[in-house]
């Protein structure tokens, strides 16, 4: 049986019942704060650095640069590659996964599907 993660990440419907919700929770929780502490501290590149790899649980190369405010209400399924630009303001909806390569010049994530 999948764990609650793949069954996310997947697209199968997790309801906040399921007796492995808390585990994605702690995970959004843990997003919250360390966006928060990106968004309204004065970080140094590396300090950067250091916050998204903690967010994303994967190393964050130094070539990328992020502008805050930047948003995002998982922050485990995000993969950067290298020498990657976000400008301020966006916003990552990554329940679903965003994958982003390596030297991209425009890119647009899409956002997480919800059924009516």
């Amino acid at each position: 049986m999948k764990d609650i993660f793949e069954r996310d990440l997947s697209g199968e419907m997790v309801s906040m019942d399921d007796p492995e919700f808390h585990k994605i929770y702690s995970v959004i929780t843990n997003a919250q704060k360390l966006i928060h502490k990106l968004n309204t501290q004065e970080l140094s590149p590396k300090e950067i650095q250091e916050l998204m790899s903690e967010l994303t649980g994967k190393p964050f190369d130094e070539t990328n640069t992020i502008l805050p405010p930047f948003y995002v209400d998982f922050g485990h399924n995000i993969n950067f590659g290298k020498h990657f630009f976000m400008n301020a303001c966006c916003t990552f909806m990554d329940r679903g996964g965003i994958e982003i390569g390596d030297h991209q010049p425009r890119h647009q994530p899409p956002q997480a599907a919800h059924d009516l």
